[in-house]
């Protein structure tokens, strides 16, 4: 029966009674538990279950018929209700159920500082899914499973930063994500990694920065370290996907020409200014669907102008046909291909040990051609390859538009006019030849002999075939050669007519042929032609085992009887494995050609038997690409520091779509930035721009707006940018000038601007400026302003303009309105009054005959009504020349008043006809003053009245007295300038002052009637005259002196023979003629003649010396001192005399020209007593450095220097050469007469020494030092044998002929050559031209080489002849 109670234990008598029953229960399992059970205790599984709330049930267990509501604990430890820890809390699985709120106090609270360790090992699951035991288990250490799923970290301070820590099991901090916050406001969301900071930020506005916490566009990257930051995209899939940087333009208008996307190099330059230094820019060039095209142009900046397209690769109106030039013909500039070099010589430029062009043709019969055409498209030659099936025919080469002139068979057989040539040169045509034809060794053809019965043994004749076939049919037997083959039958070799083979490569049989024996046998390395089955293994110890060698096509399987290729693995998973023998080994599998030339190779790099990286390479290089072990990828970097990193100088990345879309928008390359739900926020696209078969793109920057990526920024194929938004720029830098290149915004071309602009400061216009509207209003609230200034900043004497133009489409008329300035101001009742106006009108409209009116005009009033009137009016005569009429007042009552001095430079008009009014001019004494007598017209001085003209100072002054006298004080300056003063013949005029004529005009001819100074007569000059410019004289000029300071031009007229200038000096101690110049870049003397001269001379002195007495003149004398202190570090070059010549002209083919830098002729017809003659007496002294003269040619085949002594008899010498002193004391050889070096001087090869310590003993002497030397032992060269081999001979010179003089004893440089070939060389065949013409080198001989030879075959025979002199010595004694 059923027990009750509080607690019960797990004992089998009350399990016979029914089970248990109670709060409390303790049993082995937890099978069978009553509804009730608050609190169970399992040995057998150590599981506590606690129950709070008995409405929620446990597990349902079947027992009987009933299903009892039972409780089973399904953990160690299971709560279902509220549970207070005072503690931690350690558990392997952790379930909270519909806890909202977790109310934690004393030292439990999570975050104190003090308080206990918050510990969960196992998985914690957040969530419903959670709540039970037999609900989803946490997949994680922490699991949250919701339909929206949310952890909220919420700051207690104004300014905390809330953050995710992540660190490793010893408590290293690995990673952060931090919330940085200023009062309640997110500055940036950052992720780092380590116990860094922020190494990528979201800023509040959505803006990503990797390296700065401000990022400026939607993604920043920066970086402070060499070659960063770097944008690595990677695609790690095994298939041959890519990976995509994409630039997508999604507006759906797009027009060609749009641009797409562009990426900018941008840098500072020398001023700290942003500079676009390269750019490359994608377009769509045209956007018709199915017929889209784009391009790709990539530009840098050069010599400060703005980038402009260097490459561009354009896609074309035929599928699959992209187009690469480059250079923009539109930028003026030039571009040039340079291939493994910096600075091209050509537009294309290939820099190689062994430079190749390529032409590879995409179809199999494809031929590839190089043209040459002229400037307008003419063709000129062509170089064509004949292809069929992948397969050479021929190489042609034409001339004109024609085919195969000259072709290169692919049988390596040349044929002329004959594409198919059957023999090394056939030639479809006549060949000429002039001299018949020679063989390698020299001999020559000359005839072709049809008859060889009676071989005459001549060399200069060659055997037809017909010739040699009747003789060997003549004289020679038929016999046969029989042999029995391994298999096969028995072979017969008509020697006649057959050839005996042996067949088999050289890796089967080899077979050698040595006067009369053939030797057969196997080589080391054998070849086996057939198939090679090895049953078990095939061991290669030392050997080398060669498949497939050069001209076979055997295969090698592995698992397969009939292998596909060379070698074909067929395994489940079949491995190939190279193993390396050394812990450091590096693995390789290499790729080479027919020739074994290295082509590719794949490479495992290992140190201490750990794999360090894989890397692919072409050629015999290492490392192009790299996988590191860490799994990243490096480009030509072997340690990559991201996930692909390439390293180079030019590291750069294309984007090519493939596809062949050549209308609007087509073709496009995009870079798309997503966000974690895979949202694009913005793009870059580069498209075509424009209709099909064209070349243009465009770029088109994308932002998400929210809704969808809307363009903000394209650039068209126009270089338009077209921005859909506003333009801030914040850069408060000024311009300063209107180049285009200063400013926060800067335009090089025109700008056109549909709203309204409003400048907050200075308004600067470099050109024209032209107002299309009605009105242009200044308005300033300011006292005295606006203020318009014109401004003329030019040095010369023009000022600014202010121009009003009339321009009424058609013919001008009398009184029309040019231009007029209005002043408008308030009157007293605020109305807006014109109080004063200026008017320019048209007086006369006549062609040729205009004239012009300006009046100025004021308010004025009769009280009732205002009128503009015109006060003062200039207006010109158009009838008469520099008239102008001048009209001041209006009304008769008016008043005008001249304040100050009135002058008239004409005739003043006082009264309205001619009968004139008298004006009078008075004095303080009524009796003195000026009259002007109308009646008698004349101007009167009364009395003692003076007319006086003085400056403001009364220092200078003019009186014009009553008396008739004009008086001008001494210190008086007279400036006449206009109008001329005439003084009658018979007037005398003297001046005792200065005349200061500041008229400038030039006298044009020698008549007196020209310039500032007119002078008909002669005129007399006491003291010295200076002419500031040219001084002309047209006649002859007889001067004692002339001190010139400019230009002397005379004319001698046409008298043939006149000197053009004669200077006559009688005087023993006079100079005729000096010039001085203290111009440190003129020429002090310059004689310049055109090429007229044939026969004259720039410079001709005619020197006659008729002196009988001992004198010493010098026809040309040239002295110079250097009297300057040349500056510490400065280099000075001074040349006393400087001769260049040059020949810029095209000459003809068939002319000879001659130039003679010093052409010195000296003879002497003196038959008695001595005359010495000499050329050129050079001596230089004194400096560090004294070469008395210096001669360099550079011309191939010539001599630089050529002394020559005319005259073909003896006593003749060539060159003298002293040196040193004329009595030989000291070291022997110290007085060097000649020095032979190279020619750039960098190696000396000998010199003419003194080799003894008297006079008369010179020898060529060569460097041999020991000092200069190493590795000296005994020589090995047996003297004796190489004299004993060279043979002497005897012989004529060709060029002497037959009968020539006969050489008996000589050397021939071929027999040296052989024994000795240290003393043979060779030389042009152009110094040897006394030989004749010659088409070979000449072998020369240098006896000198054979001393060393020559001193030790002596030494062998001195100790030959000791050893004899020793043996007979011997048996003289033995004899006696």
């Amino acid at each position: 029966m059923p027990r009750s109670g509080w607690a019960y234990t797990d004992l089998g008598y009350f399990n016979e009674l029914g089970g248990m029953t109670g709060s409390v229960q303790f049993r082995t399992d937890c099978n069978s538990l009553s509804g009730s059970t608050n609190f169970v205790f399992a040995s057998s599984s150590n599981r506590v279950g606690i129950r709070y709330d008995l409405t929620q049930p446990g597990f349902d267990i079947q027992r009987g018929s009933t299903a009892l509501p039972l409780y089973h604990p399904n953990a160690a430890l299971e709560v279902r209700g509220d549970m207070n820890v005072t503690g931690s809390i350690y558990a392997k699985n952790y379930y909270i159920q519909n806890v909202s709120f977790v109310d934690l106090t004393g030292s439990t609270k999570f975050g104190d500082s003090s308080g206990d360790t918050h510990k969960f090992i196992g998985s914690m699951g957040i969530g419903v899914d959670f709540a039970t035991p037999s609900g989803v288990e946490p997949s994680s250490v922490l699991h949250i499973m919701a339909e929206h799923p949310k952890i909220t970290m919420q700051a207690n301070a104004a300014n905390g930063d809330s953050q995710f820590l992540f660190k490793s099991a010893n408590g290293t901090q690995l990673a952060n994500f931090r919330c940085d916050t200023t009062s309640n406001a997110l500055n940036h969301f950052g992720m780092s990694a380590g116990t860094s900071e922020d190494h990528l930020v979201i800023d509040s506005t959505g803006y990503i920065g990797i390296g700065t916490t401000s990022p400026q566009e939607l993604l920043h990257l920066k970086s402070s370290v060499s070659y960063k930051p770097e944008l690595l995209i990677e695609n790690s899939n095994s298939d041959a996907v890519h990976s995509i940087l994409r630039f997508y333009k999604s507006t759906t208008d797009e027009a060609a020409g749009d641009d797409i996307g562009a990426i900018f190099f941008t840098g500072k330059d020398a001023a700290n200014s942003n500079a676009d230094m390269a750019w490359i820019l994608g377009a769509g060039s045209t956007v018709d669907a199915g017929a889209e095209e784009g391009v790709i142009h990539m530009g840098v900046a050069s010599a400060g102008a703005a980038a402009t397209a260097s490459l561009s690769i354009v896609g074309q109106g035929t599928a699959n046909t992209t187009y690469v030039y480059l250079g923009d013909p539109a930028s003026g500039g030039t571009t040039s291909l340079g291939i493994n070099t910096v600075a091209p010589g050509a537009d294309l430029e290939i820099n190689a040990e062994h430079p190749q062009l390529l032409l590879r043709s995409s179809s199999a019969n494809g031929d590839g051609t190089i043209k040459f055409k002229s400037l307008d498209g003419t063709q000129l030659a062509n170089i064509r390859c004949d292809t069929t099936s992948n397969a050479l025919n021929h190489l042609g080469i034409s001339a004109g538009t024609g085919e195969d002139h000259l072709v290169v068979h692919s049988s390596g057989n040349v044929g002329i006019n004959d594409i198919s040539p059957s023999h090394t040169l056939d030639v479809d045509g006549d060949i000429n030849l002039t001299g018949g034809f020679s063989f390698d060794d020299g001999t020559a053809v000359t005839s072709i002999d049809v008859d060889i019965s009676s071989v005459s043994g001549s060399d200069d004749t060659l055997a037809s075939a017909k010739a040699i076939k009747t003789y060997v049919d003549a004289v020679a037997t038929a016999s046969d050669l029989d042999f029995q083959g391994d298999s096969g039958g028995a072979l017969s070799i008509d020697l006649d007519s057959e050839t005996l083979t042996i067949a088999g490569t050289s890796n089967e049989i080899e077979t050698v042929g040595s006067g009369n024996t053939l030797t057969i046998g196997l080589p080391n390395d054998v070849t086996i032609g057939s198939d090679l089955a090895v049953t078990d293994s095939l061991v290669v110890d030392t050997s080398t085992l060669v498949v497939n060698a050069s001209g076979y096509t055997d295969k090698v399987g592995i698992g397969t009887a009939t292998p596909g290729a060379d070698l074909e693995i067929n395994n489940e998973h079949p491995k190939l494995l190279l193993r390396s023998n050394s812990a450091n080994g590096d693995p390789q599998v290499l790729f080479k050609s027919g020739d074994g030339t290295q082509l590719a190779n794949i490479r495992v790099g290992a140190s201490s038997n750990a794999v360090e990286n894989v890397s692919i390479s072409t050629g015999s290089n290492d490392n192009h690409l790299v996988v590191h072990s860490s799994g990243r990828v490096g480009i030509a970097d072997t340690v990559p520091g991201t996930a692909l990193q390439v390293s180079a100088a030019d590291a750069y990345l294309t984007l090519k779509n493939t596809t062949a879309e050549n209308g609007e928008g087509g073709a496009e390359t995009k870079i798309i930035f997503e966000d974690h739900a895979d949202v694009s926020l913005g793009q870059f696209e580069v498209s075509h721009s424009g209709t099909a078969d064209d070349t243009k793109g465009k770029m088109i920057f994308s932002t998400h707006t929210g809704s969808a990526l809307t363009a903000a920024v394209t650039i068209n194929d126009e270089q338009m940018v077209t921005m859909s938004g506003d333009l801030d720029i914040t850069s408060t830098r000024d311009a300063t000038d209107a180049t285009g290149d200063t400013g926060a915004l800067r335009v090089e071309g025109g700008a056109s601007i549909a709203q309204s602009v409003y400048l907050g400061s200075i308004l600067s216009v470099a050109g024209d400026t032209q107002f299309l509207g009605d009105t242009a209003t200044f308005s300033s609230a300011n006292s005295q302003d606006p203020l318009v200034i014109i401004k003329n900043t030019t040095n010369d004497a023009n000022g600014a303009r202010l121009q009003f133009v009339k321009d009424k489409g058609a013919a001008g008329a009398d009184g029309d309105d040019i231009g007029v300035i209005e002043f408008v101001g308030d009157d007293a009742g605020q109305t807006q009054t014109t109080f004063a106006k200026i008017l320019a009108e048209v007086s006369e409209a006549d062609n040729t005959d205009e004239a012009g009116k300006l009046s100025f005009m004021v308010a004025e009033s009769d009280g009732t009504t205002t009128t503009l009137t015109a006060g003062l009016v200039l207006e010109g005569e158009h009838a008469t020349d520099g008239e102008v009429d001048v009209t001041i007042g209006a009304g008769v009552a008016s008043t005008t008043t001249v304040v100050g001095t009135s002058q008239f430079n004409a005739d003043a008009t006082f009264g309205v006809d001619d009968t004139g009014v008298d004006v009078r001019v008075f004095s303080a004494t009524a009796s003195e003053g000026v009259l002007y007598d109308a009646s008698e017209d004349e101007l009167a001085l009364l009395l003692t009245t003076k007319l006086k003209f003085h400056d403001v100072g009364g220092g200078e002054e003019i009186f014009a007295s009553a008396d008739g006298h004009l008086e001008i004080n001494a210190e008086t300056t007279l400036d006449i300038t206009a109008p001329t003063v005439d003084i009658n013949a018979s007037t005398k005029v003297n001046i005792d002052g200065v005349v200061d004529i500041t008229d400038t005009t030039d006298a044009t001819d020698a008549t007196g009637d020209t310039g500032a100074l007119r002078c008909e007569g002669g005129a007399s000059i006491a003291k010295k005259l200076y002419v500031g410019t040219d001084l002309d004289v047209d006649g002859t000029s007889n001067l004692d002196a002339v001190d010139i300071d400019g230009i002397v031009d005379i004319n001698p007229g046409t008298s043939a023979g006149s000197p053009a200038l004669r200077v006559v000096s009688s005087d023993v101690d006079q100079v005729g003629f000096k010039v001085e110049s203290t111009n440190t870049t003129a020429h002090a003397v310059s004689i310049n003649c055109d090429d007229s001269l044939t026969t004259g001379n720039a410079l001709h002195i005619d020197h006659n010396d008729a002196a009988t007495s001992a004198v010493n003149p010098k026809t040309v004398h040239i002295d110079f001192d250097k009297d300057g202190v040349t500056g510490d570090g400065v280099t000075s070059g001074y040349t006393l005399m400087d001769l260049e010549m040059n020949d810029g002209a095209t000459n003809h083919a068939n002319a000879t020209v001659q130039m003679v830098g010093l052409d010195l002729d000296i003879t002497s017809a003196n038959a008695q007593g001595a005359c010495n003659n000499y050329g050129i007496l050079v001596d230089v002294s004194g400096g560090d450095v004294n070469v008395a003269a210096n001669f360099t040619g550079d011309t191939a085949s010539q001599t630089a220097v050529s002394i020559r002594n005319s005259g073909n008899n003896a006593n003749r010498y060539g060159l003298l050469i002293q040196a040193g002193t004329n009595s030989i004391s000291g070291t022997p050889g110290s007085n060097v007469y000649a020095i032979l070096q190279s020619g750039n001087g960098s190696a000396t090869n000998g010199i003419i020494v003194n080799s003894g310590a008297s006079d008369g003993n010179v020898a060529f002497a060569a460097s041999s030092d020991e000092r200069l030397k190493r590795d000296i032992v005994p020589t090995k060269v047996v003297g004796l044998d190489v004299l004993n081999k060279i043979e002497m001979s005897e012989f004529r010179w060709k060029k002497d002929g037959s009968d020539g003089p006969l050489t008996k004893v000589g050397f021939v440089a071929q027999n040296c050559e052989e024994v000795y070939p240290e003393m043979v060389a060779e030389t042009g065949a152009d110094l040897w031209s006394q030989h004749g013409e010659l088409n070979h080198d000449v072998k020369t001989v240098s006896p000198s080489e054979l001393i060393p030879v020559m001193v030790k075959a002596i030494q062998e025979l001195s100790a030959s002849n000791k050893a004899l002199v020793s043996k007979i010595e011997e048996l003289e004694q033995k004899l006696s």
